[in-house]
């Protein structure tokens, strides 16, 4: 018997437009352009009676790019509860309640999202859509608008424009710039938010000649936020600044061996640190490149050099002066330099108090002027007196003095 092999398939062949169809939804719906190889039985004719069994179904469009503008389908929600229509990337389009006519219509079709506008009809009294009028910062939930603020995270070079308006960006990066756009072009309210959330400081740079709060640009450290908005002319933050709230920590690090250690985790942003272990040649302790103070007490041993310092720095090697220094970053680059400012006690049994190279600081309280740095006898014996003065030196003291501006303290244990 003759046989014949079938090469058809047996989808059925749809033809280029369909006029009319009907869903009643259980679940979510995507339709489908009613292509010739289309198996979905969802398709997007002209008119589609819709209804839903229960309330918070969406139905999605078919991708935009796969058709051309123009393209138009009426729904007609014939159920009870309302239905949400979204495009192929689940924005809301339009919101259609029980027993209202909504079409909407394809007006650009270059992305798969494509835009979509929506007309009413039937409406005796003339009502807005939600969802036409959302724009940046502004989304549609439903037939109410609310605020929106999406989120973008970045960890290299980045130059915003007018589209990146009410956008917040969070660095993650080491170290970068955030351009902002020509004040002049976005116009008066453009806004952005912009965090640090990386290991390094980022600069928020105007582009030509405006400024930022009067500066050229502004550095953001790990940590920092702030609100950038726009008069036209220059730019402003609005809450910029991290918490006044201070907090004094200690940790202990073994650093035992040689070459370059970088803290990282949890060791990083901390203000006493103490390092204990064996060297075994040259050690660098490779500290951010941010603001930060540090308290450093090197209880380390072996005959080597022992440096604080940044990545590109050329620091403090501690075994140069005092074991225990304090230690500043100084804010002038995104790449600091340290600076060694208070030497406070030494880890032999004589410590010396050095007049600090920064002018007019202090020490338990008490101002320094920009002369070379001394203590007078009595003033020492007022300190010898002092509960802080014992607590910090550990020990009875008892003064010698003579003309070098640099005090010496001999401690009894």
């Amino acid at each position: 018997m003759t046989t014949y092999t079938s090469v058809f398939g047996g989808a059925n062949i749809y033809p280029a437009e369909i006029s009319y169809s009907a869903i009643a939804l259980s679940a979510n719906v995507t339709l489908s352009w009613p292509e010739e190889t289309s198996t979905s039985e969802n398709l997007a004719t002209r008119i589609i009676d819709i209804s839903a069994a229960s309330a918070g179904y969406s139905i999605y469009l078919p991708a935009a790019n796969k058709t051309g503008t123009g393209q138009t389908i009426l729904f007609n929600n014939t159920g009870a509860e309302t239905i949400t229509i979204r495009n192929a990337g689940g924005t809301q389009v339009v919101t259609v309640a029980a027993g209202t006519l909504w079409q909407v219509y394809l007006t650009n079709n270059s992305t798969a999202n494509g835009t979509w506008q929506s007309l009413q009809y039937g409406a005796t009294t003339s009502t807005v859509n939600a969802s036409s009028l959302a724009g940046t910062g502004i989304v549609a939930v439903g037939t109410l608008l609310s605020q929106s603020v999406p989120i973008t995270t970045f960890n290299s070079n980045y130059t915003a424009g007018a589209s990146d308006r009410a956008k917040m960006f969070v660095w993650t990066g080491a170290g970068g710039t955030f351009t902002l756009p020509a004040a002049a072009s976005v116009g008066d309210n453009w806004f952005v938010y912009l965090r640090n959330s990386g290991s390094g400081a980022i600069d928020a740079d105007p582009t030509g000649s405006p400024t930022i709060d009067g500066l050229s640009s502004l550095s953001f450290q790990p940590g920092e936020s702030a609100i950038i908005a726009t008069d036209g002319s220059n730019f402003y933050t609005i809450g910029f600044g991290q918490s006044a709230t201070f907090a004094f920590d200690y940790t202990v690090i073994d650093v035992s061996g040689t070459g370059n250690y970088v803290l990282s985790g949890s060791e990083l942003n901390r203000i006493a640190y103490k390092f204990v272990g064996t060297l075994t040649g040259n050690r660098n302790i490779i500290v951010p490149s941010t603001v930060q103070q540090y308290w450093v007490n090197d209880e380390t041993t072996g005959a080597y050099t022992f440096t604080v310092k940044t990545a590109a720095g050329t620091g403090i090697n501690l075994r140069l002066a005092s074991a225990r220094s304090s230690i500043a970053m100084e804010r002038t680059s995104l790449t600091p330099t340290l600076l060694r400012f208070l030497c406070l006690w030494a880890s032999a049994t004589v410590a010396q108090v050095q007049r600090p190279p920064l002018p007019r600081e202090s020490i338990l309280g008490r101002r320094l002027s920009a002369t070379p740095f001394s203590l007078q006898p009595r003033q020492l014996r007022r300190g010898r007196r002092s509960a802080t003065f014992r607590r910090l030196t550990g020990a009875r003291t008892n003064a010698r003095f003579n003309s070098d501006p640099t005090v010496e303290s001999r401690h009894q244990t």
